[in-house]
């Protein structure tokens, strides 16, 4: 059995080299692109103070259990500023669960209030959530998740989402090479 240590930082790496190629692909500054990087990379470190029953409960959780879940933000928030991370990596990972409609958390905020690295992140860290099955659940086929995140679109930023999704479909290869490099 994976230890759950290993299970996120599996996932953050997952999530920090896609977050990193779409960067490229959006043609930010080196530095943005470093910077996302290690946001992504960290954005779920919190989930190792939680339960691991409740992590990896399969099936439907109880509203309890959602919010005890949704602490994590808070948790790798806090550990990010213990370890002296940037401020712009703090921000990474503080919003990575705000949704570009105002229906996210742990702050509710709307629109382009979520900074960029955020909005780069939610998409990426839901793209691999559903991918890897990391979210209560078995791993879903690529078509299946495009389909999921195509009717999910208002809650991301839909310009990055676009560049995305065009990315990934271009990219056969690098998310093969990605999949078996855990």
């Amino acid at each position: 059995m994976v230890n759950r240590e290993n299970k996120i930082l599996d996932h953050g790496y997952r999530v920090a080299l896609l977050s990193k190629k779409l960067g490229q692909t959006m043609e930010l500054s080196e530095e943005e692109i470093d910077y996302i990087y290690m946001a992504a990379l960290n954005h779920d470190i919190g989930k190792q103070y939680l339960d691991i029953k409740i992590l990896n409960k399969k099936g439907e959780i109880t509203e309890r259990e959602k919010i005890y879940i949704k602490m994590h933000v808070l948790l790798s928030t806090s550990k990010a500023i213990e370890k002296q991370m940037d401020v712009y990596i703090v921000k990474g990972i503080s919003h990575h669960h705000e949704n570009f409609d105002g229906t996210g958390y742990p702050y509710n905020l709307k629109g382009y209030e979520i900074p960029l690295q955020s909005r780069i992140i939610r998409i990426v860290d839901t793209y691999d959530n559903l991918m890897m099955g990391t979210c209560f659940g078995e791993g879903l086929r690529r078509e299946k998740v495009i389909e999921i995140m195509d009717k999910d679109i208002s809650k991301f930023d839909k310009d990055i989402y676009l560049k995305f999704r065009k990315m990934i479909e271009n990219h056969d290869g690098y998310l093969s090479e990605l999949k078996t490099a855990n």
